[in-house]
């Protein structure tokens, strides 16, 4: 008997239908929102109500947002620019500190969109289950009106963090004062 796939479950919310969730302040409505079992922590915490990847629209700015849980469990925060952006292509140390952008632990991630599954990377929702018309069927992935991003991020699995798949080490000093899990809030 073949072995049974893990599954993930994957939804672009339904039309209609609108999720929303409080991140750092602001009330925002998903466009992507998914649960991975092979990423989510085990045990009793904040994160057991969590999806595992969490994309939205900035309201304010246009700007595609992703959450993205780590593989150890810790959450991380990423924001795609086009590429007519100032800061496109800027690798994490070249992006000036006088525009004052300083999320938890500062910047430590700059890439363009990834490759791989979409509930374990980092890009943005792509309509690929839409045919268009005049598109062969073997030819095209509907990756071909994907524009590309590229993505400025952070991860929350600093010294005095909670990351949930990690073990406190006792001699470690963050130990000592306490770590807090930095949830989607």
């Amino acid at each position: 008997m073949p072995k049974k796939k893990t599954t993930t479950s994957q939804a672009l919310v339904p039309v209609g239908e609108t999720r929303t969730y409080q991140i750092a302040g602001t009330q925002i409505e998903a466009t992507q929102v998914f649960h991975v079992p092979a990423r989510h922590p085990s045990g009793d915490g904040p994160w057991q109500e969590e999806p595992d990847k969490l994309a939205w629209v900035d309201a304010s700015t246009g700007l595609r947002c992703n959450i993205l849980r780590q593989q150890d469990g810790a959450l991380g925060g990423y924001v795609g620019v086009n590429g007519d952006h100032p800061l496109s292509g800027f690798q994490v140390d070249a992006v000036p500190g006088a525009l004052g952008i300083s999320p938890h632990g500062g910047l430590d991630y700059a890439a363009p969109c990834e490759g791989g599954p979409a509930e374990i990377t980092i890009c943005h929702p792509i309509a690929a289950a839409r045919k268009r018309p005049g598109r062969s069927e073997d030819g095209d992935d509907g990756r071909s009106s994907h524009q590309p991003l590229w993505w400025f991020g952070f991860q929350c699995d600093r010294n005095h963090d909670l990351v949930p798949g990690r073990r406190v080490n006792p001699n470690d000093l963050g130990a000592e004062s306490g770590r807090v899990y930095r949830d989607l809030a």
